[in-house]
């Protein structure tokens, strides 16, 4: 198990895990997730990370459960579910990076297994959506 620098929710038993920055707006996006699309928090900020037969699953460290730091409001207790298997990895980037509007299939490798790469500009207003969406339709 490794403990990463990341927040990851569950949306409809499929793991979110985000990555970026500090400032990159992850506990932001996990708000917005749970607010508007009904995810539940799984851990901001850190995240213990997990292989199982071939698959990868996230947790909190026992510390942080059911937190999630709000920037210019605090801390707040939050429900939250123990553990999700990792089903996206979403890369916030600086908004100087350069993505291609179509981009190639991508993978992020953890613990050995490869999972779905999604890369936003962390500016982006639409992340939320766009991610629902990869999870809900087929990418042709």
């Amino acid at each position: 198990m490794s403990n990463i620098h990341a927040s990851c929710v569950d949306y409809e038993n499929k793991g979110i895990l985000l990555l970026g920055a500090s400032g990159s707006g992850k506990s932001g996006l996990c708000l917005e997730l749970i607010l508007n699309y009904n995810a539940k928090l799984v851990a901001d900020d850190r995240v213990e990370v997990e292989p199982k037969a071939k698959e990868i699953y996230a947790s909190s460290p026992e510390n942080i459960k059911g937190l999630l730091e709000v920037r210019n409001v605090g801390i707040l207790r939050l429900p939250y579910k123990e553990k999700s298997k990792i089903n996206v990895v979403v890369k916030l980037e600086p908004a100087s990076v350069s993505l291609e509007r179509l981009p190639e299939p991508e993978t992020c490798n953890l613990e050995e297994i490869n999972i779905p790469l999604l890369r936003f500009k962390e500016n982006d207003s639409a992340i939320a959506a766009k991610i629902i969406a990869f999870l809900n339709f087929p990418r042709i």
